[in-house]
């Protein structure tokens, strides 16, 4: 059976997947959201600090080239 917080950072990655495509809105960042929900308030206790870590480089420079990208790209 899944728990509440699961379906719940299930659905901030559906969000974010969609976001993606959606110009303003930052998709790194909900996901971000997402993986820190589940490491925090459910059973994300089990993810290992270096994936932990892996996921926000990850996200952190999703959301850099998704704020910078136009500019470098210009």
């Amino acid at each position: 059976m899944v728990d509440a917080v699961a379906l719940f950072a299930l659905a901030l990655l559906v969000v974010a997947v969609i976001a993606s495509v959606v110009p303003g809105v930052p998709a790194g960042l909900v996901a971000l959201v997402a993986v820190y929900v589940e490491y925090f308030f459910g059973m994300g206790n089990r993810m290992s600090l270096w994936l932990l870590f892996s996921f926000t480089v990850v996200g952190l420079l999703a959301i850099g080239i998704d704020l910078f990208g136009g500019a470098i790209t210009a």
